[in-house]
């Protein structure tokens, strides 16, 4: 059996726990594991949430085949479809979640990845927002060094990418 409150003094110090140890976490009493894991939360992160909104910026026909996403164009789902959303959309939406005490606002897309254009107008877009008092995050699916550094340069703060994995 796992000592998880040595696990937990070992987290405490930054030390990464060996294959072994994680390992036998999945064995471990579920209670303890949610005692610690959050023991662990509070010192790292405290009690404070950080909110973030989100706009869909593209929906729907993703060629990807994620069986729980209603966006994948392989089911028939009633899920909205519609291209890269426009600027005055975009600033619309990023205006709201500044003004509502937000901390960071996020672009998703569906699909595997942005074409060029897309990210071209993202961009463009992106540059019209102007002042920010907030983070701007993307989750745009595979993207290349090249793409991450336009997206950078134009202010985006963060890049989320839902990696998917059976």
């Amino acid at each position: 059996m796992v000592d998880i409150k040595k696990l937990y003094l070992k987290s405490l110090k930054l030390k990464p726990l060996t294959k072994s140890e994680a390992v036998a976490l999945l064995n471990s009493n579920f209670n303890d594991l949610l005692y610690y894991s959050n023991k662990l939360r509070q010192h790292f992160k405290g009690d404070k949430i950080k909110l973030c909104s989100i706009i869909n910026a593209k929906s729907g026909k993703c060629s990807e085949n994620c069986r729980f996403c209603a966006q994948s164009a392989h089911y028939k789902t009633s899920c909205d479809t519609y291209p890269l959303v426009k600027t005055i959309e975009l600033k619309t939406a990023f205006s709201k979640s500044q003004n509502n005490g937000t901390k960071c606002f996020g672009i998703v897309t569906s699909g595997k990845g942005p074409t060029d254009n897309e990210v071209e107008e993202l961009c463009n877009s992106i540059k019209k927002i102007g002042k920010r008092k907030i983070d701007l995050s993307c989750s745009l699916g595979v993207m290349g060094i090249d793409t991450l550094k336009k997206l950078k340069n134009c202010g985006v703060t963060t890049i989320h990418h839902n990696l998917e994995a059976a």
